[in-house]
């Protein structure tokens, strides 16, 4: 949900959010990881969807919703993760 009763800019893109949009999401994802990364890719993809879950719970529970903002800090925690994932897990994969 929603977490401003009175509105925001980002409030187009959560009430409009539809399960469909989240599969297609995971599917397009999924692909292009595994295009570029190989297993790696769809490492850091498993690592980023639950840094993404865990957030979500965390955001529910302590704002009661999602914002604009909140949207933008959770890209920002994500992607930090996965940089500093994938700069540890980077030993591992190289031939």
């Amino acid at each position: 949900p929603y977490a401003r009763l009175e509105g925001g800019k980002a409030e187009c893109f959560v009430r409009g959010a539809r399960p469909l949009h989240l599969v297609l999401t995971l599917v397009i994802a999924l692909g292009c990881c595994t295009a570029v990364g190989g297993i790696p890719g769809i490492i850091l993809l498993v690592q980023g969807l639950a840094v993404a879950v865990l957030l979500r719970y965390w955001i529910k529970r302590n704002f009661g919703g999602i914002t604009g903002d909140l949207i933008g800090t959770t890209n920002e925690v994500i992607e930090t993760g996965l940089l500093v994932f994938a700069a540890a897990i980077a030993g591992s994969f190289q031939p």
